[in-house]
């Protein structure tokens, strides 16, 4: 049975169709990557899955159940989490403070603030953070900031976490870490989709990957599958030696 299915998803701002009757299918324990040129509507096909955004048409199903219609909270009490491009923590609090915050009210079991921390704590320690979790947010550095994200989106304990760019702004050795975080978030038996630009992190994490050019899946396979196909490489990945895409 699969975890994600959008059938024929649409969704339009005025006269763009930024997202264009859209159907995915993602299965329990698959790493997924959503690629495509930029406006081609990925993240508005993250908005639409945890609720900033209702779809024009089609629908949303998180493990047999229509959830449409309802909120973004409580999507994320059903099992969503996300990441945004913008990162926004908390500047007053501390690491794992800020982490806490996804344990005490991004899902319906209640915790004492000492539970909270211990879990916390333990979210830090897998993401890489462990060394910082009494640090004061500001100052971190993007690489660290990334990680915090997804700790804030992991404490609320999700089935599926939606990582929108978080590869983004990486040196070639941090996007290797993030790569080896994502594998053990998958390990705990966390179903990730994913939004990136950079191929070589899309190719070593994505057992399938879907291409998007505006708002139209054009291509969905293996990684070698869709990198192969023409129409991916004229819309996105280009035929330039040294195209930024490819590596």
């Amino acid at each position: 049975m699969s975890l994600l299915v959008l059938d024929g998803v649409t969704k339009a701002f005025g006269g763009l169709v930024a997202v264009d009757g859209l159907s995915l299918d993602v299965r329990p324990g698959e790493i997924f990557a959503l690629i495509g040129p930029n406006g081609a509507g990925k993240s508005t096909t993250f908005n639409l899955i945890s609720g900033l955004l209702g779809p024009d048409r089609g629908r949303i199903v998180l493990d047999g159940a229509d959830i449409t219609e309802i909120t973004p909270a409580s999507r994320a009490h059903l099992g969503i989490g996300r990441t945004f491009q913008l990162m926004q923590p908390f500047h007053d609090m501390t690491v794992v403070e800020n982490v806490m915050t996804g344990e005490l009210f991004g899902h319906t079991v209640p915790k004492s603030l000492a539970e909270a921390r211990r879990d916390a704590e333990a979210i830090c320690h897998m993401v890489g953070l462990d060394q910082l979790v009494n640090r004061d947010v500001t100052g971190l550095g993007v690489a660290n900031l990334k990680r915090l994200e997804i700790a804030r989106a992991l404490a609320t304990h999700p089935r599926l976490l939606l990582l929108d760019e978080v590869m983004a702004g990486l040196t070639l050795t941090e996007a290797r870490q993030a790569v080896a975080v994502i594998r053990q978030v998958r390990e705990t038996e966390v179903t990730v989709l994913l939004i990136d630009h950079v191929m070589s992190s899309v190719r070593d994490l994505a057992d399938r990957v879907a291409v998007l050019n505006f708002g139209k899946k054009i291509a969905e396979g293996s990684f070698q599958t869709v990198a192969a196909d023409p129409d991916v490489i004229e819309a996105y990945l280009g035929t330039e030696e040294g195209d930024t895409h490819q590596h």
